[in-house]
């Protein structure tokens, strides 16, 4: 968290970058009793689409009292035409960042998968009869993409303990 500098005449704090400027001007001084350090109180961030927003630090602001931290929720994305004059809008841009997500959590999805799929590889040995349970078990591990709701919510298959 960051600390704040208050000056006496005025309603909410610098940082240390904001006064850096300004200290460095010809006839601006700071005397210590004009300058109080202010550490605000974290407050915990709004919620937000993780996609298509961010969070960004705002100025503090006194509550009853006490400095607060607050916070500015802003987009990630807007429409701007490029320097070949291609309108890239808002909306592709979240769909692109909302599909490269989606990509990325099924792939993890899959590879959780796989590893459950060689942890029961031995029983898939010729030397071995597999059981049924364990057939439908390694089946409905296969069958974990195809899943409604993949691959955000995902009904894991369960393996009885006298399967180990």
């Amino acid at each position: 968290m960051k600390k704040f500098l208050r000056l006496s005449d005025n309603q909410w704090p610098f940082t240390e970058q904001d006064l850096d400027p300004l200290m460095k001007k010809p006839n601006v001084n700071f005397k210590p009793n004009e300058v109080e350090y202010v550490e605000p109180v974290p407050l915990s961030m709004p919620p937000i689409n993780e996609v298509t927003q961010e969070v960004v630090e705002a100025h503090p602001v006194e509550l009853s009292g006490v400095w607060t931290q607050q916070w500015n929720v802003v987009d990630k994305f807007s429409t701007y035409t490029d320097e070949d004059g291609v309108v890239h809008t808002k909306e592709e841009q979240e769909t692109a960042a909302q599909d490269i997500l989606d990509r990325t959590t099924a792939g993890s999805v899959r590879l959780s998968r796989d590893e459950l799929l060689v942890s029961t590889d031995f029983h898939a040995l010729t030397d071995t009869d597999m059981t049924e349970e364990m057939t439908t078990y390694r089946q409905a591990l296969r069958d974990v993409p195809q899943q409604e709701g993949f691959p955000d919510e995902i009904d894991w298959p369960y393996m009885l303990s006298k399967l180990h």
